[in-house]
């Protein structure tokens, strides 16, 4: 009587008759054996995608630290992004400075925007000194601007280390 009245409802599909009389479900697992979190969730996620863009020659990514602690970045995230730049060209789009910083890039792009609210876009090799737009013939300190963009500013940076040296005593 159940399939009958079942086959009779507009929701009913033949190929979905499994799903009626199972219950399926998926936990993923960290090593231990426990639930992983949603930030390891994530990293799962992310870590199968940077796999699957091994065969591509540019890869843009944007914000792959979302949901990831700094440790999980260090240890993991930067590995999987430098196997990956060896064959490919990476672009990585982030506010995060513990990424950007232990990465190194080979080159960086700062936007900002203008007082006059247009973007303006500075780029420069990471190792430098300097950051630039030639169309617009501005050269920059790469130090203040990588801060700028990264720290939210010079005096954020210098109160984060404040509070860091404090933490030491």
């Amino acid at each position: 009587n159940f399939l009958r009245n079942l086959k009779k409802k507009k929701f009913f599909k033949v190929s979905n008759l499994v799903d009626y009389f199972l219950h399926l479900e998926v936990k993923l697992l960290d090593c231990d054996g426990t639930p992983a979190s949603g930030g390891q969730a994530v990293g799962f996620s992310l870590m199968m995608r940077l796999e699957d863009a091994k065969t591509k020659s540019i890869v843009l990514i944007d914000e792959p630290e979302a949901s990831l602690d700094n440790a999980y970045i260090r240890e993991e995230l930067i590995k999987a992004l430098k196997v990956l730049a060896k064959n490919s060209m990476v672009f990585v789009v982030t506010h995060n400075s513990t990424l950007v910083t232990l990465l190194e890039p080979d080159y960086l792009i700062v936007t900002t925007k203008t007082d006059e609210k247009e973007y303006q876009i500075l780029t420069g090799e990471f190792s430098s000194h300097v950051i630039s737009n030639k169309n617009y013939q501005i050269t920059e300190n790469s130090h203040e601007r990588f801060v700028e963009a990264m720290e939210a500013g010079i005096e954020a940076y210098n109160r984060k280390g404040e509070i860091y040296e404090s933490l030491k005593n």
